[in-house]
């Protein structure tokens, strides 16, 4: 499985404002197969050493930037149209596989 990511690319799917409270600019990317079907492995092999968080769509992303302001006005973000001219061009690609523990310093617990 592993050797099929590298060849992998993950389409630009568009800018989001990240729930629950949207204050996080995510570009959101479509996930190829490969790499779905290497995630669904190390998810079920995590599971068996009993380490895995339960299972839930998965939708890559990267934070781009955060929106700064009182909270009615950041829930007043509809659209984020206005974004679509700084959208990547060509396709992400996929460096690799890091799998860290929950007590890893400077990664969230959900950037696996």
């Amino acid at each position: 499985l592993a050797a099929n990511v590298a060849a992998c690319h993950l389409a630009f799917a568009g800018f989001e404002a990240f729930p629950p409270d949207k204050t996080w600019l995510v570009a959101r990317f479509k996930v190829p197969e490969p790499l779905l079907h290497l995630r669904k492995a190390v998810w079920r092999a995590c599971r068996e050493f009993g380490v895995a968080y339960p299972d839930a769509l998965w939708l890559p992303c990267i934070k781009v930037g955060r929106f700064r302001g009182p909270k009615g006005q950041v829930d007043k973000i509809t659209s984020l149209d206005c974004l679509a001219q700084y959208s990547p061009t060509t396709p992400a690609r996929a460096l690799g596989l890091t799998v860290v523990c929950g007590e890893h310093h400077g990664l969230a617990c959900d950037e696996w």
